[in-house]
Order: C-alpha cells, then structure tokens, then sequence
C-alpha cells in the first residue's frame, strides 16, 4: 500500500489474509483504502522499519473483521 500512495491513480492489490490463505482484493480509490473490513497488523514499530525491512514486511499481516471473506 505504501507504492500505492506514491502514484497517482487508482490501484487495486491482491493479497493474502494473514494464516488463512483466502484471497482479498485492495482496491485503493483516490489515495483511500475502500476495503473497510481490512486491517495490517504492523508488530514492528514504524520508527523501526528500516533497520531491517525485509523482516518488517515479512511480518506485517493483513486481516479481515468479515467472517467468510472470499473475495
């Protein structure tokens, strides 16, 4: 999402609830997430990220507050 923030068009992004394996799609609409239902867990400070990246993405984790999402 943060690539998708520094264009200037609409985006959609496919992605992968956290330990589910169910497909979402993220559609970002004039630089809004329209998914509502749709929250990242971010266990790593911001502040922190970039000490090491790789583990800070590796570890951000995408859930959904719907039951049953299949999208």
């Amino acid at each position: 999402m943060g690539a998708a923030a520094l264009i200037d068009e609409d985006v959609t992004i496919k992605a992968t609830l956290g330990g589910e394996g169910k497909q979402v799609t993220l559609t970002i609409k004039d630089g809004e997430l329209q998914n509502k239902d749709l929250y990242v867990h971010f266990p790593i400070p911001m502040t922190q990220a970039w000490d090491n990246v790789t583990y800070t993405c590796s570890t951000m984790l995408l859930f959904s507050s719907e039951e049953g999402v299949d999208q």
